[in-house]
């Protein structure tokens, strides 16, 4: 990059700011267009970036400002790229790790913040980070959705590791009655044996009344025309 395209690049953002986010509290580093530097910090809620982003027009008369951060997607890129004089420049984590390792291998207190290695990065090679064009709003609810039923179905394996556990030391019968434990059938027979206070006999005529619970057609069905497994479970 030529020393003659520099005053373009830079004149075309009022700021260029770097952004170190985190679960709570985001750490940022502004250098203006004059220059001038200045750090902050930034509660990580919908109305604190509100309040943050809404000054920075008022100040800079609605000029666009260069954001770098070190994530693509999630919470903090759907909040900052509402905004239209906000123009962001998604960073690699790894990209900001490396950099620090190559500069400041030392790892001393007085080494710089990764909000300011963000923003030297950006400042320094601007033309390596390519900017985020805004996803539109049913694009983000998508991520959103497809990123919590993620999580959704995590916790679900995690919940059923615990209680295949708990039925191996407990119960292990219910592991040679039913091919999935946590289908309705196997998994109402376990709750119903860890309720139960009462010695191992108890326990075995509570699974044993839901498993004729379900077995048994009601009164009045047909009994060729009822499903096979009316409660999702593959075999018992």
């Amino acid at each position: 990059m030529s020393d003659r395209n520099k005053p373009n690049q830079e004149s075309e953002f009022a700021a260029h700011i770097g952004i170190d986010w985190a679960d709570q509290k985001h750490f940022w580093t502004m250098r203006t267009a004059d220059g001038k530097l200045q750090r902050g910090e930034l509660d990580n809620t919908p109305e604190a970036i509100q309040i943050w982003a809404a000054e920075l027009e008022r100040r800079f008369d609605g000029r666009p400002i260069a954001v770098a951060l070190e994530q693509s997607r999630g919470a903090v890129i759907a909040m900052l790229s509402k905004y239209a004089h906000l123009v962001l420049f998604p960073i690699h984590p790894n990209t900001v790790s490396n950099y620090r390792k190559a500069l400041y291998p030392s790892g001393a207190k007085s080494d710089p913040k990764d909000g300011d290695l963000i923003l030297e990065l950006l400042l320094a090679h601007p033309h390596k980070f390519r900017r985020l064009d805004p996803d539109t709003v049913e694009t983000r609810k998508l991520q959103f959705l497809t990123e919590e039923r993620r999580k959704l179905v995590n916790q679900h394996t995690a919940e059923l590791q615990r209680l295949l556990g708990w039925l191996k030391q407990m119960f292990p019968q219910i592991l040679q009655w039913f091919a999935d434990p946590s289908c309705a059938m196997g998994g109402s027979a376990s709750v119903a044996m860890a309720d139960s206070a009462g010695p191992s006999e108890g326990l075995t005529q509570s699974a044993a009344q839901i498993l004729l619970a379900a077995q048994l057609p009601q009164r009045g069905s047909d009994t060729k025309t009822a499903p096979a497994d009316p409660l999702g479970c593959r075999g018992y």
